[in-house]
């Protein structure tokens, strides 16, 4: 952590704002390559969480649920386009790779999805 977010972090201890001096300073992180291994989509919003097979969950932002993989923010421009990428690798097989950036309904949020073609 850089100096300044240390000192920033030990001024704020104890007032609930330390998270979210550390969130401003994460920067986006991209998944290593791996299996979408579940969609569940709904709760009567356009989202959707997606489980993915890489070994520990990337979370920049340090959101609160991190024990069911990432999810889309129906705020996103693009959104349903990372439905659909994730949908198409899911049947399909083929790896990605997901940009997490934030957090949405306390998971880690999917800004971007590549898939091998």
């Amino acid at each position: 952590m850089p100096i300044k977010g240390f000192f920033v972090g030990l001024s704020l201890a104890g007032t609930g704002i330390l998270a979210s001096a550390v969130a401003a300073n994460a920067a986006p992180q991209w998944t290593s390559w791996g299996q979408v291994t579940q969609i569940e989509a709904g709760w009567a919003v356009d989202a959707a969480a997606i489980r993915h097979s890489s070994a520990g969950v990337v979370n920049p932002s340090g959101c609160s649920t991190t024990d069911y993989g990432y999810m889309t923010s129906p705020e996103d421009t693009g959104h349903n386009w990372f439905h659909a990428v994730a949908l198409s690798a899911l049947v399909s097989g083929k790896p990605v790779a997901l940009l997490i950036d934030g957090c949405f309904a306390g998971k880690p949020r999917i800004i971007s999805i590549k898939i091998v073609p």
